[in-house]
């Protein structure tokens, strides 16, 4: 099952600003272990026609972006 979440939502959740969230798609992210750049998947759009994104990715930016050296924000990780 795929679950989708809003940039807002993820903003909330992770406690960063929804411009964030919305980098992480449209720029996205460099991968610790590959070196490749990353992109949250855009899975469709809610009532309201805001964007939905892949929970997973979203996880997996959050986690990658706060472990990487130039973060300023190390403080919560999630595993």
């Amino acid at each position: 099952m795929t679950i989708g979440i809003t940039a807002r939502q993820a903003a909330g959740q992770f406690l960063v600003a929804p411009s964030t969230v919305i980098t992480w798609h449209t720029r996205g992210w460099k991968d610790p272990h590959t070196g490749k750049t990353r992109k949250v998947e855009l899975v469709g759009y809610d009532s309201d026609g805001a964007r939905l994104y892949l929970w997973d990715d979203l996880l997996a930016a959050e986690r990658d972006t706060r472990r990487s050296h130039r973060s300023r924000r190390k403080a919560w990780c999630p595993q």
